[in-house]
This record gives C-alpha cells, structure tokens and sequence, in this order.
C-alpha cells in the first residue's frame, strides 16, 4: 500500500493581463519511502544550463528561492521576510558604503572543510565577473576581516544590496572551479547533489553536515520534462508534484487532488518605448525600437481596450483574477494607479 499522499496543485501566477493558474500534480512516484518527493520543475525555473553554480544563476533572481546545495548569507521565512542563514549579524557605515557581515563558526561545506568569511568574500568577488544573472556592478570589492567577518564595500550607496547578499550560494574558495562546478557542486546547504542526468533529472539528498533544521524530505528529485508530457508523467504515477500546463487545468487524474495557492509575481510582457532608430541588440541583432508602441496612444489604448476578466476566464480557465498594476496584492499598491479596462470605444478614441 503506498504510503504517499497525492495531490494536484494549482499555483496562481500574477501576471499584468491576469494571475494565471499553474497546475501542478503532486502523487506518488514508484519510490514510497515519504521523505522522498519527485517533482517538475517547471519552465520559468527550469533545468539549470550550466549546472547547480550559483555564480552563473542558478537561484539568483528569486527571493523565496532555496538553492538547496548552497547557503546564502540571509534566507526568507514563509512571509517573505529576511532571516538569517549563514549571517549572525550585520551593519551598515554612516556613509553606506561598507556592510559587515558576521557569519557562523560552525558551518562546514560537504567536502568537510570549514566555511569561513574568505568562502564568502570569494564568492561575491567571483560573483562580479561571472556571467550570471546578478548584476553586482556596484559591487567594489568583498573582503574577509577574520575568520567569521566579511566587509563590502560598494561604488556607491545602495538600500537593496540586502537582496544581493540574500540570492548568491556561498561557494568554497579551495575546490571552486567555473568550468566544472555546476555539475559537482560542493556547499553547504541542507542537500548535496548525489546525481545528474542531463537534460533528465537531478537528484539530491539530505546533507549529513547541514548545520540548520533537518528538512523532512531526505532526497529530493527534480524532474525536466517537456511541457507537453507533464500530464502523462502524472498519469503514469511517476511524479508526486508536477505544474501542469494551462491546455490541463481542467483535467482530473484519479488519486490526485488540486490545490491552489496564489503569488504575489506579476507577470506579463512590455512594449518598446523608443521609436526604431536603427539600434541593435548586441547579441541576437534585435531592433530595439518599435515605431508603433514607441506611440503612447497605442499602449494606452490597448490598457483600457483588452478585457482582463475574459482572459482570465477563456485562456486560464478561470483560474486566476485580473491584474492591473503588476503590484496589485503588495503591501505598497496604489489602488489609484488601476485602469478601468474593456472599454473598446474608449480606447478608438484615444487612437482618433
């Protein structure tokens, strides 16, 4: 008798047009031990393309995000706040130019050497001229005081370099190598990687050494599958969470139940401000101008024109509600800055 509890989830995506369901089917794969999960990993998030390194990507750029091998200097709890990770402490100069950062003594990374303030220091250094995600331009240098103190000091004044200290795995200094790291990390997050199959899946399992809470899931297996073959996998028994793309949201697969949650991201698309002036993108050639959006009356009339309630109920089945602002369920929205949308006759007007 199978022990694991299956469900389906529907994960609420804000976007400007709408928040959009993702569904996604948690069940029970062929392993029944319940502190193993399988599960999807979704195309936003995505297989990792040059491995687990967080100083190419991976996990930069989203706040409640675990890069599970690695610890960071500072994590969120379930309301998104700060707490600290590896950080005990941390101040900021009058001029607001240099941060310290205590960090713990007892942390050691999966290759049993201890993690020290140099580890860090490295890290961000490194960090700056990796091509990853981050930008840390701002960034002038990252230096270990001790053993347990590291000091950044910053081109100029910069309020949101907490984020940057919260998103960057911390990395060792010793065994890193950027040609080789993403497929063999070593850190000290909860998890270590103890497999990766290209292009497949990936596997990692509760690292012994975590110095923080033990997870209850001992072993964690991501699955990449193609969008169009997620409900399959889920039909067949083989996932215990998979998002589901939008052509399933009303699909119904026996054993499974949907659960909803709902995000705080909005997501949408944006048009070209500036007119075409003949200007290229550096890597794909794109023009970086548009002589139609670049006109106010077109994006104004297209924000009061389209109907946001009827997107939401014919392409996302209904599961989601309309956005207006792309900050509309944030502490900080402005109920002011709502349009009043599906107004064709208005909007042909503005385009008169």
């Amino acid at each position: 008798m199978d022990n694991k509890i299956k469900y389906a989830i529907i994960a609420v995506v804000v976007i400007i047009i709408a928040i959009i369901a993702a569904s996604s089917m948690l069940g029970n794969s062929s392993d029944n031990d319940p502190t193993h999960i399988v599960l999807t990993v979704p195309g936003h998030t995505g297989e990792p393309e040059t491995g687990f390194n967080p100083l190419t990507g991976w996990g930069n750029g989203h706040l409640n995000f675990n890069p599970l091998v690695q610890s960071t200097l500072f994590g969120s709890d379930e309301n998104g706040s700060f707490v600290n990770d590896l950080a005990t402490d941390y101040s900021i100069s009058d001029d607001r130019l240099k941060w310290t950062v205590h960090i713990r003594d007892d942390v050691k990374f999966t290759n049993n050497e201890t993690l020290k303030a140099s580890d860090v220091a490295f890290t961000f250094n490194e960090a700056k001229v990796s091509d990853g995600e981050l930008d840390l331009t701002n960034l002038k240098e990252a230096k270990a005081i001790d053993d347990k103190t590291v000091e950044f000091t910053l081109e100029k004044p910069q309020s949101t370099f907490i984020y940057d200290l919260r998103y960057v795995g911390i990395v060792p200094e010793k065994d890193y190598n950027n040609e080789t790291y993403g497929a063999n990390p070593i850190g000290s997050g909860p998890y270590k990687l103890k497999q990766w199959d290209k292009g497949q899946q990936a596997i990692f399992e509760y690292n012994e050494n975590y110095y923080g809470k033990e997870p209850y899931f001992k072993q964690i297996t991501m699955v990449f599958p193609e969008e169009d073959n997620v409900l399959q996998l889920v039909k067949s028994g083989e996932i215990d969470v998979a998002e589901v793309p939008i052509s399933a949201y009303n699909e119904t697969v026996d054993g499974y139940n949907l659960v909803e949650f709902q995000s705080p991201r909005a997501q949408g698309f944006s048009l070209p401000y500036l007119p075409d002036t003949g200007l290229k993108t550096a890597d794909a050639g794109s023009p970086i101008g548009n002589n139609v959006t670049s006109d106010p009356a077109i994006r104004k009339a297209l924000n009061i024109g389209i109907n946001r309630e009827e997107i939401v109920k014919s392409v996302y089945k209904g599961f989601g509600k309309a956005e207006y602002t792309g900050v509309d369920s944030l502490p900080f929205a402005n109920e002011q800055a709502k349009v009043t949308d599906n107004q064709p006759d208005e909007a042909k007007k503005i385009l008169e």
